[in-house]
Protein backbone atom coordinates (compact mmCIF):
# COMPACT_ATOMS: atom_id res chain seq x y z
CA UNK A 1 0.00 0.00 0.00
CA UNK A 2 1.45 3.36 -1.03
CA UNK A 3 1.96 5.93 1.70
CA UNK A 4 -0.35 8.95 1.55
CA UNK A 5 1.21 12.35 2.24
CA UNK A 6 -0.68 15.46 3.36
CA UNK A 7 0.37 19.09 3.47
CA UNK A 8 2.07 20.10 6.71
CA UNK A 9 -0.35 21.52 9.28
CA UNK A 10 -1.05 25.19 8.63
CA UNK A 11 0.14 24.97 5.00
CA UNK A 12 -1.84 24.64 1.79
CA UNK A 13 -1.46 24.11 -1.93
CA UNK A 14 -2.75 26.57 -4.51
CA UNK A 15 -4.19 24.57 -7.39
CA UNK A 16 -4.14 26.28 -10.82
CA UNK A 17 -7.54 27.98 -10.49
CA UNK A 18 -6.64 29.44 -7.08
CA UNK A 19 -3.08 30.24 -8.16
CA UNK A 20 -4.38 32.29 -11.11
CA UNK A 21 -6.56 34.38 -8.79
CA UNK A 22 -3.69 34.86 -6.35
CA UNK A 23 -1.39 35.94 -9.18
CA UNK A 24 -4.04 38.40 -10.45
CA UNK A 25 -4.13 40.10 -7.03
CA UNK A 26 -0.34 40.17 -6.74
CA UNK A 27 -0.05 41.64 -10.25
CA UNK A 28 -2.52 44.40 -9.30
CA UNK A 29 -0.37 45.19 -6.25
CA UNK A 30 2.85 45.14 -8.24
CA UNK A 31 1.40 47.44 -10.93
CA UNK A 32 0.27 50.05 -8.39
CA UNK A 33 3.51 49.84 -6.39
CA UNK A 34 5.66 50.48 -9.44
CA UNK A 35 3.35 53.25 -10.68
CA UNK A 36 4.13 55.15 -7.46
CA UNK A 37 7.87 54.61 -7.79
CA UNK A 38 8.38 51.70 -5.38
CA UNK A 39 11.10 49.23 -6.40
CA UNK A 40 11.15 45.48 -5.70
CA UNK A 41 13.19 43.87 -2.93
CA UNK A 42 13.79 40.17 -2.28
CA UNK A 43 15.12 38.77 0.99
CA UNK A 44 15.79 35.21 2.26
CA UNK A 45 13.02 33.41 4.15
CA UNK A 46 15.64 32.38 6.75
CA UNK A 47 17.03 34.97 9.17
CA UNK A 48 19.17 34.82 12.28
CA UNK A 49 16.97 34.24 15.31
CA UNK A 50 18.61 37.06 17.27
CA UNK A 51 17.35 39.44 14.57
CA UNK A 52 13.80 38.06 14.66
CA UNK A 53 13.82 38.26 18.47
CA UNK A 54 14.34 42.03 18.34
CA UNK A 55 10.90 42.67 16.81
CA UNK A 56 8.77 44.43 19.42
CA UNK A 57 11.17 43.46 22.19
CA UNK A 58 9.86 39.90 22.03
CA UNK A 59 13.17 38.24 22.93
CA UNK A 60 13.14 34.52 23.68
CA UNK A 61 9.31 34.46 23.78
CA UNK A 62 9.34 34.86 19.97
CA UNK A 63 10.45 31.20 19.74
CA UNK A 64 6.87 30.19 20.52
CA UNK A 65 5.58 32.13 17.51
CA UNK A 66 8.12 31.39 14.76
CA UNK A 67 9.64 28.43 12.97
CA UNK A 68 12.83 28.24 15.04
CA UNK A 69 15.66 25.76 14.40
CA UNK A 70 19.42 25.27 14.42
CA UNK A 71 21.36 24.48 11.28
CA UNK A 72 24.14 21.88 11.00
CA UNK A 73 26.64 24.42 12.34
CA UNK A 74 24.52 25.06 15.42
CA UNK A 75 23.46 28.57 14.39
CA UNK A 76 20.08 29.74 15.72
CA UNK A 77 17.82 30.56 12.79
CA UNK A 78 14.16 31.13 12.05
CA UNK A 79 11.75 31.65 9.16
CA UNK A 80 10.75 35.29 8.72
CA UNK A 81 7.34 36.08 10.23
CA UNK A 82 6.92 39.40 8.42
CA UNK A 83 8.73 41.51 5.82
CA UNK A 84 9.55 44.48 8.05
CA UNK A 85 12.39 42.83 9.98
CA UNK A 86 14.29 41.84 6.81
CA UNK A 87 13.78 45.39 5.47
CA UNK A 88 15.32 46.85 8.63
CA UNK A 89 18.33 44.54 8.23
CA UNK A 90 18.76 45.53 4.57
CA UNK A 91 18.61 49.25 5.34
CA UNK A 92 21.02 48.91 8.29
CA UNK A 93 23.60 46.94 6.29
CA UNK A 94 23.36 49.03 3.11
CA UNK A 95 23.95 52.66 4.13
CA UNK A 96 24.59 53.58 0.49
CA UNK A 97 20.90 53.19 -0.36
CA UNK A 98 19.49 56.53 -1.57
CA UNK A 99 16.94 58.12 0.75
CA UNK A 100 14.05 58.15 0.76
CA UNK A 101 14.21 54.44 -0.04
CA UNK A 102 10.92 53.22 -1.52
CA UNK A 103 10.62 49.45 -1.68
CA UNK A 104 7.91 46.86 -2.15
CA UNK A 105 8.01 43.15 -1.47
CA UNK A 106 5.47 40.43 -2.19
CA UNK A 107 6.64 37.26 -0.46
CA UNK A 108 5.64 34.41 1.83
CA UNK A 109 6.00 34.63 5.60
CA UNK A 110 5.68 31.93 8.28
CA UNK A 111 4.21 32.01 11.77
CA UNK A 112 4.11 29.06 14.14
CA UNK A 113 0.81 29.79 15.88
CA UNK A 114 -2.26 27.62 16.27
CA UNK A 115 -4.05 27.79 12.90
CA UNK A 116 -7.77 28.49 13.15
CA UNK A 117 -10.49 28.87 10.56
CA UNK A 118 -9.14 30.50 7.37
CA UNK A 119 -5.75 31.06 9.04
CA UNK A 120 -2.52 29.47 7.90
CA UNK A 121 1.07 29.30 9.10
CA UNK A 122 2.32 30.25 5.65
CA UNK A 123 0.78 33.20 3.85
CA UNK A 124 1.73 35.96 1.42
CA UNK A 125 2.25 39.58 2.40
CA UNK A 126 2.41 42.58 0.07
CA UNK A 127 4.40 45.36 1.75
CA UNK A 128 5.44 48.88 0.82
CA UNK A 129 7.63 51.17 2.90
CA UNK A 130 9.29 54.54 2.52
CA UNK A 131 12.46 54.73 4.60
CA UNK A 132 14.26 57.97 5.35
CA UNK A 133 11.42 60.49 5.03
CA UNK A 134 9.94 62.44 7.94
CA UNK A 135 7.15 63.90 5.80
CA UNK A 136 3.56 62.86 6.42
CA UNK A 137 3.22 62.76 2.64
CA UNK A 138 5.04 59.41 2.76
CA UNK A 139 2.22 58.02 4.92
CA UNK A 140 -0.43 59.50 2.63
CA UNK A 141 1.30 58.00 -0.40
CA UNK A 142 1.19 54.49 1.11
CA UNK A 143 -2.52 54.95 1.87
CA UNK A 144 -3.17 56.20 -1.67
CA UNK A 145 -1.46 53.12 -3.16
CA UNK A 146 -3.55 50.81 -0.98
CA UNK A 147 -6.78 52.56 -2.00
CA UNK A 148 -5.86 52.34 -5.68
CA UNK A 149 -5.23 48.60 -5.43
CA UNK A 150 -8.52 47.92 -3.66
CA UNK A 151 -10.40 50.04 -6.21
CA UNK A 152 -8.74 48.21 -9.09
CA UNK A 153 -9.93 44.91 -7.61
CA UNK A 154 -13.50 46.21 -7.38
CA UNK A 155 -13.67 45.87 -3.60
CA UNK A 156 -15.69 47.96 -1.18
CA UNK A 157 -13.47 49.07 1.67
CA UNK A 158 -12.91 51.47 4.52
CA UNK A 159 -9.47 52.68 5.56
CA UNK A 160 -8.82 53.14 9.27
CA UNK A 161 -5.71 54.98 10.38
CA UNK A 162 -3.94 53.98 13.59
CA UNK A 163 -1.64 56.39 15.40
CA UNK A 164 0.88 54.55 17.59
CA UNK A 165 1.68 57.63 19.68
CA UNK A 166 -2.00 58.12 20.47
CA UNK A 167 -2.39 54.43 21.37
CA UNK A 168 0.58 54.66 23.75
CA UNK A 169 -0.96 57.66 25.48
CA UNK A 170 -4.26 55.78 25.88
CA UNK A 171 -2.41 52.79 27.37
CA UNK A 172 -0.60 55.05 29.85
CA UNK A 173 -3.89 56.73 30.81
CA UNK A 174 -5.31 53.27 31.50
CA UNK A 175 -2.56 52.64 34.03
CA UNK A 176 -0.21 50.50 31.94
CA UNK A 177 3.38 51.08 33.03
CA UNK A 178 5.54 52.75 30.35
CA UNK A 179 7.90 49.78 30.24
CA UNK A 180 4.97 47.39 29.63
CA UNK A 181 3.29 49.28 26.76
CA UNK A 182 4.92 47.17 24.01
CA UNK A 183 4.00 43.93 25.77
CA UNK A 184 0.46 45.26 26.15
CA UNK A 185 0.17 45.90 22.41
CA UNK A 186 1.62 42.47 21.59
CA UNK A 187 -1.17 40.95 23.67
CA UNK A 188 -3.86 43.12 22.08
CA UNK A 189 -2.63 42.20 18.59
CA UNK A 190 -3.75 38.62 19.31
CA UNK A 191 -7.37 39.64 20.05
CA UNK A 192 -8.76 38.23 16.79
CA UNK A 193 -6.96 34.92 17.34
CA UNK A 194 -7.45 34.21 21.05
CA UNK A 195 -10.35 36.48 22.09
CA UNK A 196 -10.74 38.73 25.13
CA UNK A 197 -10.19 35.96 27.67
CA UNK A 198 -7.02 34.87 25.91
CA UNK A 199 -5.72 38.43 25.83
CA UNK A 200 -6.49 38.87 29.54
CA UNK A 201 -4.58 35.65 30.27
CA UNK A 202 -1.59 36.84 28.22
CA UNK A 203 -1.59 40.15 30.09
CA UNK A 204 -1.68 38.40 33.45
CA UNK A 205 1.37 36.36 32.41
CA UNK A 206 3.22 39.60 31.69
CA UNK A 207 1.98 41.23 34.93
CA UNK A 208 -0.18 43.76 33.07
CA UNK A 209 -3.27 44.07 35.23
CA UNK A 210 -6.61 45.00 33.63
CA UNK A 211 -7.67 46.30 37.04
CA UNK A 212 -5.48 49.32 36.35
CA UNK A 213 -7.95 50.38 33.67
CA UNK A 214 -10.92 50.01 36.03
CA UNK A 215 -9.22 52.03 38.73
CA UNK A 216 -8.35 54.74 36.23
CA UNK A 217 -11.93 54.93 34.99
CA UNK A 218 -13.18 55.22 38.55
CA UNK A 219 -10.80 58.13 39.18
CA UNK A 220 -12.05 59.97 36.09
CA UNK A 221 -15.71 59.55 37.18
CA UNK A 222 -14.93 61.07 40.58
Amino acid sequence: MSEKFQTVRGMRDFLPEQAVKKQFIEDACRKAFEKYGFRPLETPIVEEFKLLAKKGGGGESVKEEVYYFKDKSGRELGLRFDLTVPLARVVATNPQLPKPFKRYQISDVYRYDRPGASRYRRFTQADIDIVGSASMLADFECIAVSAEILNSLGLKFKIRISNRNLLEEIALCCGVEKGSVKDCFRCLDKLDKIGKEGVAKEMRKKNISSRNCKRNKAKRRT
